[in-house]
């Protein structure tokens, strides 16, 4: 992170200290070293000319209440503190993780088994994952909506390289003591697994991880690339992106790889996240959005996710979205499939939250309806029945 500034300093010339802005999160598990550490960081942001934010917060009363682990935790926190200071500044945030820190995260991702997005390992530009836990969200306010851009600048540098630059320059990191505690995951990884691979295996296993990472990558983008196109074309979004339907032969008409991509784009859109959601998870909801045999016709997942299928159609939907799922109710009796209730023209039938079919005879030549909320119909014609029938999903349909 200090060579990171550095050389953002350096590139930013005069319009540093208008166009930078240093941010240090202490996670309240190193005591005094973590203070030392915060005064470290305000004392360069100063020398540098750049403003600076600190703040605290309490990672491991957090990490037992939510039941994560104690890194997992203080990841989660850290990006919902630089998430929220980058939305409230309209900036983006660079960060300094470097090529050893991608070998360490693609073997960790294998480790606990992935799929080409585990294997790409972390993208040198991505968007922040906004937090979604209620007590981030409190500690650290943000809007859902409005995405963070993230940079990994120095993703292809290898540690050596940015100590030797450190040397090079004067500049003396502080270490982190936590680096050598070998109860934390990613230490055991950096200090015994990949000594012992390079030893045992290959000399140039970092090497050959990072490219596997940059082939990853690329395949993933071309997967993504090819579901996105068919999402725009199948997917029906709706209540402000907090429901997504599918008709469900469409969806199961597609390869399993296009159908795992097509439920998580649903979960991003639904739940704001792919946090939580397991590759497990993943495959249930694709048995029962594409009707697979024995597959349960719904299903429930993390953060109120709800995948159902009836009538035709896959629904996504977050579980406390019930204003649309219940809509349809005609005189307090709720309208299922295949029911119909009489309209007689000129009556108006009260559903819903304020909603309202109304019905009007109109004499003469009428031009076609032009948008979601009117139908014209010839009523002369012998084949015209009024009629206001349930689809399955309990949404409105005008007749």
């Amino acid at each position: 992170s200090l060579a990171l500034l550095h050389l953002l300093v350096d590139l930013r010339g005069a319009r540093a200290g208008r166009t930078l802005h240093v941010a240090h999160l202490d996670h309240g598990i190193r005591g005094q070293e973590a203070r030392d550490d915060a005064a470290f960081v305000h004392g360069i942001a100063q020398a540098s000319g750049v403003p600076v934010s600190l703040s605290e917060f309490d990672v491991p009363a957090y990490a037992q209440t939510s039941g994560l682990s104690l890194e997992e935790a203080a990841r989660r926190v850290r990006y919902a503190f630089l998430a929220s200071l980058a939305q409230r500044l309209v900036a983006a945030v660079a960060v300094a993780h470097n090529a050893d820190d991608q070998v360490e995260t693609v073997l960790m991702a294998i480790l606990r088994g992935t799929g080409l997005a585990g294997l790409s390992g972390m993208q040198p530009l991505d968007a922040m994952g906004l937090p979604s836990d209620p007590a981030l969200a409190a500690a650290f306010p943000h809007e859902h909506y409005r995405p963070v851009e993230l940079f990994r600048p120095l993703l292809h540098v290898w540690r050596n390289e940015i100590e030797d630059y450190c040397s090079r320059h004067g500049l003396e990191p502080r270490q982190d003591s936590t680096n050598a505690d070998q109860s934390y995951r990613r230490n055991r990884v950096r200090h015994d697994l990949i000594p012992y691979l390079q030893q045992n295996y290959s000399p140039a296993i970092k090497d050959q991880i990072s490219r596997l990472a940059d082939i990853a990558r690329s395949e993933d983008a071309l997967g993504e690339a090819v579901a996105k196109d068919l999402w725009l074309r199948l997917a029906d979004v709706r209540a402000a992106g907090r429901r997504v339907r599918f008709l469900t032969d469409q969806f199961a008409g597609n390869p399993e790889a296009v159908q795992r991509r097509l439920v998580r784009m649903s979960l991003q859109s639904v739940a704001g996240t792919l946090a939580d959601f397991t590759f497990s998870h993943i495959e249930h909801a694709v048995r029962v959005m594409a009707g697979a045999s024995g597959a349960p016709p719904a299903l429930d997942l993390p953060h109120s996710i709800r995948v159902e299928r009836a009538g035709g159609k896959s629904i996504l939907r977050r579980r406390d979205d019930d204003e649309v799922a219940d809509m349809v109710e005609i005189c307090g009796r709720p309208l299922a499939p295949e029911m119909t209730t009489p309209v007689i023209p000129g009556e108006r039938i009260e559903l819903k939250y304020g909603w309202a079919l109304v019905t009007t005879l109109v004499e003469g030549t009428v031009e076609r309806a032009n948008d979601d909320w009117h139908a014209v119909f010839d009523y002369d014609a012998p084949q015209f029945l009024a009629s206001l029938a349930g689809d399955g999903e309990g949404e409105d349909r005008r007749h």
